[in-house]
């Protein structure tokens, strides 16, 4: 476990981080609201741009962060983010302000007891919320998040607790339950970062709903979006590829390698890189399926998915819903 004084030494530093540019979807309450609360007050002088339906919301929670940091600069923008279509003009907006993304933090909630709710376009509104809408925010911001040094997404869920998924009913249309849902989401979301990884050089964390209390869990959040405890997959020095004390060693004193240093907030004494999810637990991973706790969760269904290369098959079913529904 990673001790909260340790999470608040890391934090302490973030006036390190200059004029981080961020993007907080689904952050009007709970978890979200309270990280980015913290984000906002920790960072020195950032961009932060909340994504949400309620623009009074949105105006009051920009008040208290000014009021938190004046040097921030806060831009709400609405979305009905169960439509691809409103998430691609949301990610437009950004794309034309921005160069560079820092932070994607998603933690968007909906809640549904009934059956399949089918939007204009066709898919399960609960399911766009828990996963579509999310992987659409990380391909279309990928760009800013590419021309970052320190790029991280984090996805609030149920890291750890994946389940059973159907490969030739990804979308559920013909095995649709509230169970199946939250399986499906959980699961397709850990496959999609865990390859988004692999492929980039971007840092995804996926972590479980709230386990401890509000604050705390908000200021977790934070050391998960900006640690360097959890870099991207190509950050570490060679040789620090597995899980042995050794290698936890070598890969944090690999944070100053001449020029180049591992990104994020240096490392307080007494914590190492972290295991990745999947590689055989390979030491900074790149991908992270991170406990309430800072640690590493995991479970054996996420093991023979890997083993059936079901990341590559959900990257790829993701990416053609992208283009039947928006066209690219």
């Amino acid at each position: 476990m990673v001790a909260l004084p340790l999470v608040r030494e890391s934090n302490s530093r973030l006036k390190s981080l200059s004029n981080p540019v961020a993007v907080f979807v689904g952050a009007t309450q709970g978890i979200g609201l309270s990280t980015l609360q913290q984000y906002a007050a920790l960072t020195r002088a950032p961009k932060i741009y909340i994504v949400g339906r309620s623009e009074p919301v949105g105006a009051r929670i920009i008040d208290d962060l000014k009021a938190s940091n004046a040097e921030g600069s806060y831009v709400f923008l609405k979305a009905q983010i169960s439509l691809l279509e409103s998430v691609d003009e949301v990610c437009g907006e950004i794309k034309q302000r921005e160069k560079r993304l820092d932070l994607l933090f998603m933690s968007p909630g909906y809640l549904s007891f009934g059956g399949r709710e089918e939007t204009s376009e066709g898919l399960d509104t609960l399911l766009t919320v828990r996963y579509y809408a999310r992987a659409l925010f990380v391909v279309r911001l990928l760009p800013l998040l590419q021309n970052s040094s320190c790029a991280r997404v984090v996805s609030v869920l149920a890291a750890g607790a994946e389940g059973a998924i159907f490969p030739d009913d990804f979308e559920l249309k013909h095995h649709y339950s509230i169970l199946n849902c939250a399986n499906a989401g959980t699961t397709m979301t850990s496959l999609f970062c865990e390859e988004a990884a692999a492929r980039t050089r971007v840092s995804p964390l996926c972590t479980p709903s709230q386990a401890v209390s509000l604050k705390e869990v908000g200021e977790r959040s934070v050391f998960h979006a900006t640690s360097a405890r959890y870099p991207a997959r190509d950050a570490l020095a060679d040789g620090a590829s597995t899980a042995t004390t050794t290698a936890r060693q070598e890969a944090t004193a690999a944070w100053d390698r001449g020029s180049e240093k591992i990104p994020g907030v240096p490392l307080p004494d007494g914590l190492n890189i972290a295991n990745g999810a999947g590689n055989n637990g390979r030491v900074g991973g790149g991908a992270y399926l991170v406990g309430w706790n800072g640690e590493h969760r995991e479970n054996k269904v996420m093991v023979g998915f890997r083993k059936e290369g079901m990341g590559s098959k959900v990257w790829e079913h993701t990416l053609g819903v992208f283009e039947r529904v928006r066209g690219s």
